[in-house]
């Protein structure tokens, strides 16, 4: 007789299942696989020579730019989930052998679906590995150049894979950085460049790199107060990011090509400027081709006649490099000569709206905010009396304190002319700066 269970009773199945708890994650969503499509089919890149330019998808409907050194080659590493267990056994001294192989992924930069950043808000555009370095991204051109040691002849350095591809795709060799913070010579970018030692370098940005208008504030006050948000205060940091971005590389660039004795033209290069700036059109240089098509563009690209002075052809704008020169010319183009000028592109905007409010900064200085249109008022306050507008003198009256004669400059009268004062204009461009001293001063040009 088998032994009974529980007390002498033999145990009963329950009637009801017991539900079934999950012991992994569940699957990730699926997003489809339409973006991935898309995206080729505007690059007018065929699915089966996807892989080809590097270009892959995961199991969320993502899309995968795998990274490749020069060679061609995919570069593997071991994901931080798997990290901890590869370094539990490898401390083991026991003869234990296991599949390294199982633990080595291909090294890929993630391009978000847009479904997923809608469920994912605080996510950015891209997404890099967590613990390895940002590497350049070559093209097919710029492998084929490489591994058959070809010299001379023209590279364009540009930020986003896909403008990269583009560029490739109509003939011109491209390598892509994944951001403007990143345009730097890595050790396998130092050797590409040794090896090919081109003729010329075009260092290249979207239309949108002379845009001022990002530096309007959009925090509420009541949310500064309460530590919710920065300090709604007017600030120049993209333009700067900018001009250190294209100032370091070039810099970098003439420093390489000097110590090999190599001549190299390096050029600076932008989509053209719209007005407002960057506002209304393609942005990127693959929104061009896929608008205007590829010969126009790249012909545009390739026989504009580019000088030591700022010029626009049909779809760029841009200038010669010198050594000598080019930090004085990068600078003056994305912050201007000092914060006056700098200012005053902030706010000749025509579709740029002033209000009549004004704001207080962290330091208690009194400025305008700027933005597509003013805030409607709260149900509360709709029947409520408004006081009438002041005029913009009466504004200027009430929130800047007098100047002396000294530092009442042309400059100046234009920041008060648009509702920002002196003091404020200062502190947002730049660096915070006494009243006597110009960013050009303070950096040491």
């Amino acid at each position: 007789m088998p032994t009974a269970l529980n007390s002498g009773r033999q145990a009963l199945p329950p009637s009801v299942p017991t539900p079934h708890v999950p012991t992994e994650q569940a699957l990730p969503t699926f997003y489809g696989l339409d973006y991935f499509h898309n995206r080729l089919k505007a690059l007018g890149l065929a699915k089966n020579d996807a892989i080809d330019y590097g270009l892959d998808v995961d199991e969320q409907g993502n899309i995968l730019q795998l990274v490749r050194r020069f060679d061609g080659s995919f570069i593997q590493f071991i994901p931080n989930e798997l990290r901890k267990k590869w370094d539990t056994i490898h401390k083991r001294k026991s003869a234990y052998n296991f599949h390294e192989e199982s633990f080595y992924r291909i090294l890929a930069v993630t391009r978000y679906h847009p479904d997923y950043l809608k469920a994912n808000p605080e996510r950015s555009k891209y997404g890099n590995q967590f613990g390895e370095k940002v590497r350049p991204l070559p093209t097919p051109l710029a492998i084929d150049a490489y591994n058959k040691r070809t010299t001379g002849g023209l590279i364009t350095f540009i930020e986003g894979y896909f403008k990269a591809a583009a560029l490739d795709l109509a003939g011109v060799e491209s390598v892509a950085f994944t951001g403007i913070t990143v345009y730097r010579i890595t050790p396998d970018l130092r050797e590409y460049l040794l090896r090919r030692r081109p003729d010329r370098i075009f260092i290249m940005y979207d239309n949108d790199a002379l845009d001022v208008s990002s530096s309007f504030p959009t925090s509420s006050p009541d949310s500064v107060r309460e530590g919710l948000a920065p300090s709604s205060v007017l600030s120049s940091r993209r333009n700067e990011d900018f001009a250190n971005s294209a100032r370091k590389f070039a810099t970098a660039l003439f420093s390489l090509f000097s110590s090999i004795d190599h001549t190299c033209e390096i050029v600076l290069v932008m989509g053209k400027p719209a007005p407002p700036l960057g506002a209304g059109g393609p942005k990127g240089l693959d929104d061009l081709i896929e608008v205007h098509g590829a010969s126009p563009v790249t012909k545009d690209l390739l026989e504009f006649n580019f000088t030591p002075t700022f010029r626009e052809s049909e779809f760029f704008a841009g200038f010669t490099l010198a050594k000598s020169t080019c930090n004085r010319k990068l600078n003056r183009l994305f912050l201007g000569d000092n914060y006056r000028h700098w200012i005053e592109r902030l706010t000749s905007g025509a579709s740029y709206h002033v209000s009549p409010l004004p704001r207080r900064g962290a330091g208690g200085e009194v400025f305008y905010s700027y933005g597509s249109a003013p805030p409607p008022p709260s149900p509360a306050n709709v029947n409520k009396p408004q006081p009438p507008s002041p005029s913009s003198a009466a504004l200027r009256q009430r929130t800047s304190p007098p100047v002396p004669p000294d530092k009442a400059v042309a400059g100046d009268q234009t920041a008060g002319r648009f509702g920002v004062h002196p003091s404020a204009a200062r502190r947002c461009w730049g660096r915070w700066l006494p009243a006597s001293q110009g960013y050009a001063e303070s950096a040491g040009y």
